[in-house]
This record gives C-alpha cells, sequence and structure tokens, in this order.
C-alpha cells in the first residue's frame, strides 16, 4: 500500500495541514498537477474576503438560560458546518487558531449574540494584521465580561485582562513584569458594561489616570496604545510564529531561517498572511516530518468530509456536539482562558475511546456505499483521505474487519488519519 511518491507526500502533508484533508479523493486531481499548483491555490485562499459570518442571534434575557443556550448550540453547529464546507479552510485553521489564542467561553458568556460577534471578528481580520486584530479583541465584549475587565476600575483595578494580553495573547510569558501588568490594568480601567445593550464600551473620564509606564515607555495611554505597544515588541513577533507553526506543522521546530523570514515578512503591523505565506513556502513545511495531531474538532471536520455529511445535518440523530465535549473540545468552550491543552492530550485512552464511539454513529448515519462497493477499500480509503499511505497494521485492521463499517471505522480511527506525518 505504501507508495514511494514523493509528490505524493507532499500533496497530503499540504491538504492535511491547511485543509483538514481536502475534499474526498482531492488527491487524485492535484497527482496530476504540479505541486506549485496546490501551494499556490492554498496560498492564494488566504486572503479571500470573508463572506461567512455568524447568523445574527437574538439578544436574549441573561436569566433565559434555555433559549441563550439553545443559540449557543446552533452557533456551535453552524461554527462546525463552516469548518466542514468552506472553499477556503485555510482561514478556517487560522479562525481556529484565534479562537484557541483568544480563548472565550459561552460557558461563561452564555450569549450567542456576543460570541457570534467574537467569531465574526475572528473570521474578518482572520489573515491580516495582528495589530488591528488585537486592538478589534481587546475592545470585544464576549472577552471583556469573560476576563471581569468591567469590575476594573480606577479605585481597585483588576489585573486579570491586563495579564492575559500579555502572557497569552500578545507577549509570551517572560516578555514583561509585574509592573507592566499592573500598569496595564489601570490603562484598561474606564471599560463599563452597559446592560440594555449587553455590551462593553469604553469610558476616558472613568480610566485611572496617568501617566502610565509599560516596558520602557511612559505617557497617558490609551487601550488602542497599550496593544501597539505590545505588538510592537519582538516578542509578539516571535510569538506569532510559533503560534503559526504549531497551528500548521505541530510539533516541528521550524530552522532560525524560516522563523527570521516569517518575523521580516509579517512587518511591523505583524501581517499574519505574509508571515503564513513564508512558512507554507518554507523547505520545513513541505520537506520536514512532524506529528500534527487533529485534535477531536479537526478529526470531526475531516471525517465529515470524508463520509460526506454536514455536522448540523446529522444533529437529530448524533449529538455531535456534546460528542465532542466527552472528547473535551467543542467550539465556543475552552476549558480556561488558556485554551485547549496540546496536541498530544488527543491521544490520551479516554479521548481515543469517545473517538470510536463517534466514529461508529457517524458511520452508522453516512452512505458509505461508495465504500462498500469499493473493490479495494483499503486503497479507496487512502484516496478519499487525502493520506500518503496506510500502515500494515492499518490495513490488516481494515481487512479482518467483519463489516464493511467496521472496517470504515477501523480507517477513522487509524493512526494515519490521526497523526499526520
Amino acid at each position: 500500500m505504501a507508495t514511494n511518491s514523493l509528490k505524493r507526500k507532499q500533496i497530503s502533508r499540504i491538504l492535511f495541514r491547511t485543509q483538514f484533508g481536502g475534499q474526498p479523493n482531492e488527491i487524485n486531481t492535484w497527482l496530476a498537477r504540479p505541486v506549485s499548483s496546490l501551494l499556490t491555490k492554498t496560498i492564494k485562499s488566504i486572503n479571500t474576503v470573508q463572506t461567512s459570518v455568524p447568523p445574527e442571534y437574538q439578544d436574549l434575557d441573561p436569566k433565559d438560560n434555555r433559549g441563550n443556550r439553545e443559540q449557543v448550540f446552533a452557533l456551535q453547529y453552524w461554527i462546525l458546518d463552516q469548518m466542514t464546507t468552506s472553499t477556503t479552510p485555510i482561514v478556517e485553521k487560522l479562525m481556529w487558531l484565534w479562537h484557541d489564542t483568544w480563548a472565550t467561553s459561552a460557558t461563561k458568556i452564555n450569549n450567542a449574540k456576543l460570541m457570534g460577534e467574537q467569531n465574526r471578528k475572528f473570521r474578518v481580520n482572520a489573515a491580516g494584521s495582528y495589530r488591528t486584530l488585537s486592538r478589534v479583541l481587546l475592545e470585544d465584549s464576549a472577552l471583556q465580561l469573560w476576563l471581569d475587565n468591567q469590575q476594573n476600575n480606577k479605585k481597585s483595578p483588576n489585573e486579570n485582562l491586563s495579564r492575559e494580553l500579555m502572557e497569552l495573547f500578545i507577549l509570551g510569558d517572560g516578555n514583561f513584569s509585574e509592573s507592566d501588568v499592573k500598569e496595564g490594568a489601570k490603562v484598561l480601567t474606564g471599560f463599563r458594561r452597559i446592560p440594555s445593550e449587553n455590551r462593553v464600551a469604553f469610558y476616558p473620564a472613568q480610566q485611572a489616570p496617568g501617566p502610565h509606564t509599560i516596558l520602557g515607555k511612559t505617557a497617558n495611554f490609551s487601550p488602542t496604545d497599550l496593544t501597539d505597544i505590545l505588538v510592537s515588541q519582538g516578542a509578539n513577533a516571535d510569538f506569532l510564529v510559533q503560534k503559526l507553526s504549531e497551528t500548521f506543522l505541530g510539533d516541528l521546530k521550524i530552522s532560525t531561517k524560516t522563523a527570521n523570514a516569517m518575523k521580516k515578512a509579517m512587518g511591523n503591523d505583524r501581517e499574519v498572511a505574509k508571515g503564513l505565506e513564508v512558512l507554507i513556502k518554507s523547505k520545513d513545511f513541505l520537506e520536514s516530518n512532524s506529528a500534527y495531531v487533529r485534535s477531536p474538532v479537526e478529526w470531526l471536520v475531516a471525517t465529515a468530509k470524508l463520509l460526506g455529511f454536514v455536522p448540523s445535518d446529522l444533529a437529530a440523530k448524533v449529538n455531535i456536539v456534546k460528542r465532542l465535549s466527552d472528547m473535551g473540545q467543542v467550539p465556543l468552550e475552552p476549558p480556561n482562558v488558556g485554551g485547549w491543552p496540546d496536541l498530544t492530550s488527543w491521544l490520551s485512552t479516554g479521548v481515543t475511546r469517545n473517538r470510536m464511539d463517534l466514529a461508529r454513529e457517524l458511520v452508522r448515519f453516512s452512505d458509505i456505499n461508495w465504500f462498500s462497493s469499493a473493490t479495494d477499500q483499503t486503497t479507496e480509503f487512502l484516496n478519499r483521505a487525502g493520506l500518503y499511505s496506510l500502515s500494515t497494521r492499518t490495513i490488516s485492521a481494515m481487512k479482518l474487519a467483519s463489516t464493511p463499517s467496521e472496517s470504515l471505522i477501523a480507517g477513522l480511527v487509524s493512526p494515519e488519519f490521526i497523526v499526520g506525518e
């Protein structure tokens, strides 16, 4: 089953790393073309203007727990549907990266309108300037409420948002001092919640008076000034290189040459698309092996593409959101402000068991005639999944299965389908 085709391996890597595996049998289409044409198409899609944004949900009474939860549930399925059907899956990858980075949970912000507005910001600004994205998200109502910044006032500064802004959102740990956090908290006073509109707004008159000193700069700073100071630090460029590398290459440590080229390309405004283009064109991306583990949501999206279903269409038969929650990852519900755990966490015994259970349900309610009627089912699965090869062990497990359904399930939970090369 294994092939020595370098071209197939490279195409499989591009599809796995940038497109959740690509469309069924897409790998065969690209095998007939130069690898460079797939790279060009992928890079071009990064800057595609996003027209798919979340629906406008009702701003329900916070006491209406059931109504709010139903709307959040609908938004979770909408996100999964977009990740599955988007013609620009690399933008969906970036959206998911920023959702994980600026982690905000509907378990506390039980409001689909606010969570949907935040998701729209992730999408519209996915590949643009990180300076702009940071400015926009700093004033995001869901994030402000999630980190209790409405409680931040000049008499008693709350450091939550200031600390996470520096540590988790822009700079990374070790690149700021406690004094910077305290001064940043003062800059971020002045935000107040408007209950009638269920949003947060900034009132300069309510801000703690300056001057403020942050990372060696002293002035009467506004919240926008604060994000600009942070994004201008060299640590932010390093932070973005690491985030993009982990998102598209998994555990592979990229070369210093590639990292420096990415930082130069992103420039002072930290243009994400330009840095990502350098990464995708690099030898690190195309020629180096890396263990990229599909998270539960990424696995679900890849499975939906392979089986040919849209998640919300199966909602009445399979509670996909609940199943993903059992696996430890579902849209809009990161476990904490640090986001989801690292990729290797998705190989635990508990996740493996729940993945198997969900695979069985999804296969049960999908049309798998394409697989059942195939002369060589393992080859059919290999091509439909866009994989480079299947191990002898996986082939054996699929061929020894008692039914086509069980054989397909074995493929969906195989190491090759879960961990990219």
